[in-house]
């Protein structure tokens, strides 16, 4: 066999092997792919969800499988142990953040220090005081002003997953409404609510 020939022979190779495994190889990669989208979470718009936040899910998830206080018919809900914890850990943090840095003594607030303060404790508060309280026909959903406003669930028209940790609930009387989602036995409310839709598109 001539260097001609065998040159001609391992280009021959070459192409035959490259035939075979690129096909091979994208077949496996988008195998994999396919794989990763069903294993990782994903956010409510349907991107991936960061590590971090995966973390922080997992942590503000912590109690949500906690006891439902039941009223008569009705069922209360309130912010998980996770969600409350890690508000007055942020509450913590910030502060020690602000006295570390004090020098001298003296304390001194400026504006952004403040609002930002106010901003964590208004926070800690409110999902210390958040609840949901609803039965057959009644949603009770205490709001961002602290008030616990009644809906109709006979109303009910549509439920999304928000990416802000919330559902939000939309009315057929124009009303809507967000919950936080990291409350005790979140997948039973989210099960009940759209049980309900669903209930009310069939009635419609």
């Amino acid at each position: 066999m001539s260097d001609v020939d065998k040159v001609l022979d391992q280009i021959l190779g070459g192409v035959f092997w490259m035939a075979l495994l690129i096909p091979l190889g994208i077949f496996g990669i988008s195998m994999l792919i396919g794989v990763f989208k069903k294993l990782w979470p994903q956010n409510a718009g349907g991107g991936f969800l960061h590590p971090d936040q995966i973390i922080m899910n997992r942590i503000f998830a912590l109690g949500q499988n906690g006891g439902v206080r039941r009223i008569d018919s009705e069922k209360e809900m309130h912010v998980t142990v996770g969600l409350r914890g890690a508000s007055i850990a942020v509450l913590g943090f910030a502060c020690w953040w602000y006295f570390d840095g004090v020098t001298n003594g003296q304390l001194t607030l400026s504006y952004m220090d403040f609002v930002m303060m106010a901003a964590i404790g208004y926070y800690v508060v409110f999902s210390w005081s958040f609840s949901v309280r609803y039965d057959h026909d009644r949603l009770w959903v205490r709001d961002w002003t602290f008030r616990k406003k009644e809906y109709d669930l006979r109303e009910l028209d549509s439920m999304s997953e928000q990416s802000n940790g919330t559902w939000r609930l939309w009315f057929a009387d124009g009303r809507k409404v967000e919950v936080l989602k990291f409350i005790t036995q979140g997948p039973d409310f989210c099960a009940d609510m759209k049980e309900r839709i669903a209930h009310n598109v069939a009635k419609a």
